[in-house]
């Protein structure tokens, strides 16, 4: 569970350096990804013991 936070972290500041949301990994989901760009991504995650924490990602 803990290591999710850095594969999301390492996610949402690709998604923001692009400023767009990756399309869906399935075939069955056609759609585009939304299409408004962003300047921020907000990161949480959860542990078993105390291991609660959010981040914020912004373009600078």
């Amino acid at each position: 569970m803990e290591c999710t936070f850095l594969t999301n972290l390492a996610l949402s500041v690709a998604a923001v350096q692009a400023g767009k949301l990756f399309p869906a990994l399935t075939d069955d989901a056609i759609e585009q990804a939304p299409g408004s760009e962003f300047d921020q991504a907000v990161i949480t995650t959860w542990g078993h013991r105390r291991g609660e924490g959010m981040a914020l990602v912004e373009r600078a």
